[in-house]
């Protein structure tokens, strides 16, 4: 009798001040209950409310339809260009003017930044690129700042100057032939 006498003290004791203060809070998606006091003020892990709760050494910013860090579309690192939204890394220097046999030979071939895995990429992606990179005021690198065109490996699309000086956009293709700007490109594993 004494043990289960005890027994009831325990269980009585131990369900006094164990009320879980968040039972019946309801949060919204990126908050949880903070036990402590009830109320849904804690962030739930990889969300954010602003953009100090992202990291800022990778440029994130806080994206505040979803309350997840973002990267930004690009990150423009020393020679390269990263596109986070494709996962391609592609050349920002040292790019060549030659024709296109020429470029698809040179990118298979380039040793750059440690990778040797750099191809020229095809019309679609390289256009996709430049429509992209002037959408956010960003101009590639080129070999000659007045060049009216990029080649890829089927075809040419018009850079920034090519699209001023022939109506369209950057990254049309381009009814063009021989020696044009190339860059290569590389998934950024």
């Amino acid at each position: 009798m004494k043990t289960l006498v005890l027994l009831m003290i325990i269980i009585i004791a131990m369900s006094c001040g164990s009320e879980n203060k968040c039972e019946s809070t309801k949060c919204d998606n990126w908050l949880q209950c903070n036990e402590e006091n009830g109320k849904c003020d804690m962030l739930k892990d990889d969300f954010c409310l602003d953009d100090k709760n992202c990291d800022s050494l990778k440029k994130e910013t806080c994206e505040l339809t979803t309350h997840k860090c973002k990267l930004p579309h690009f990150t423009i690192e020393e020679s390269i260009i990263i596109d986070n939204e494709t996962n391609l890394m592609w050349q920002n220097s040292n790019i060549q003017h030659n024709n296109r046999d020429f470029a698809i030979n040179s990118c298979n071939n380039m040793v750059f930044k440690t990778f040797d895995d750099w191809k020229l990429t095809d019309i679609k992606t390289l256009g996709n690129f430049h429509r992209e990179t002037n959408k956010e005021g960003i101009v590639p690198k080129q070999v000659f700042a007045g060049c009216l065109a990029e080649v890829a490996t089927d075809g040419y699309v018009k850079t920034k100057k090519g699209a001023e000086d022939y109506g369209g956009n950057p990254g049309d293709e381009f009814n063009f032939s021989g020696g044009a700007n190339f860059r290569c490109v590389r998934e950024n594993k």
